[in-house]
């Protein structure tokens, strides 16, 4: 009769649990990361145009920081380095996307995507690794020069969220080409040591 009764309770306690964990870890569902195929897939708007682009978010597992300016609580900062593979390009628009619910969900403040001119605010010339805070103009880049925005962020919140996501630009040749380029990153529920 003990045996059954213990049985019994730790059989609840694992339940509990686990239920617990798996609403503790669920965060908006952006991290499910049941699905093998988050890193088979890639959001519609890209999936289609060829790579043109190489993106580098440094870190790319990034952890969250108390966030100085601005009305949330926490920020999720890294850099982020663009280079033109095979042509010149303007860059027509770039985002964020997130994997939510085995779909992705642009992730963007604002809720659509950047355009050139956002680019020419952010993005400036990175030479010998040195950060030149030349800015693009008209959010054009020349082939295998790198782009940095020095100071990108993929969230702002209120609470730690773990998520996967990626940012992907977008760029046309002199030619009328289109092409993409993506960088995925993985932020952490926890602060940065």
């Amino acid at each position: 009769m003990h045996s059954k009764f213990a049985f019994f309770c730790v059989l609840t306690i694992s339940f509990a649990v686990g239920c617990n964990q798996q609403n503790e870890n669920n965060d908006e569902s952006y991290n499910n990361i049941s699905s093998q195929n988050i890193n088979l897939t890639l959001p519609d708007i890209i999936k289609d145009l060829p790579v043109g682009i190489s993106v580098n978010n440094e870190p790319d597992t990034i952890y969250a920081e108390i966030n100085t300016k601005g009305n949330k609580k926490y920020i999720w900062k890294h850099t982020t380095t663009i280079t033109a593979l095979y042509n010149d390009l303007k860059i027509l628009e770039f985002g964020t996307y997130n994997y939510k619910n085995e779909t992705w969900v642009l992730g963007d403040s604002s809720k659509k995507p950047y355009n050139s001119n956002d680019f020419d605010k952010w993005y400036c010339r990175k030479k010998n690794g040195i950060i030149t805070f030349d800015y693009c103009k008209e959010g054009y880049i020349s082939k295998n020069l790198e782009f940095i925005d020095p100071s990108n962020f993929c969230i702002r919140k209120d609470s730690l969220v773990s998520r996967n996501g990626l940012w992907y630009y977008i760029g046309v040749d002199s030619s009328g080409k289109k092409v993409m380029g993506y960088g995925r990153y993985t932020t952490v529920g926890k602060l940065k040591d």
